[in-house]
């Protein structure tokens, strides 16, 4: 368990701040191509899932407000449903 906490805030590394302002930079640029989306959709072999994100605000969770950290999020438009297909391959 010990070893787990180190990894997920970085301690593992020989720099972990330069890590967590790297992973900062990478997720901006996450967080600036889906601010600009109006519409998310995951397509796989058994799921189908999209929503509007139209006029949602993307956060770039990187570690300055919240530990463990790594993550954009959102939620969906409050007047948009959101629909769901899965197929189920036996």
């Amino acid at each position: 368990m010990k070893s787990l906490c180190l990894k997920v805030v970085f301690l593992h590394t020989v720099d972990p701040i330069a890590q967590w302002k790297s992973l900062s930079q990478e997720q901006a640029r996450v967080v600036d191509m889906l601010n600009q989306a109006k519409r998310i959709r995951y397509l796989n072999a058994r799921t189908d899932i999209s929503f509007s994100v139209e006029g949602r605000t993307w956060i770039n969770s990187d570690g300055l407000n919240n530990m463990p950290s790594g993550e954009v999020y959102t939620s969906p438009s409050k007047t948009q449903s959101m629909a769901i297909s899965i197929l189920i391959i036996h």
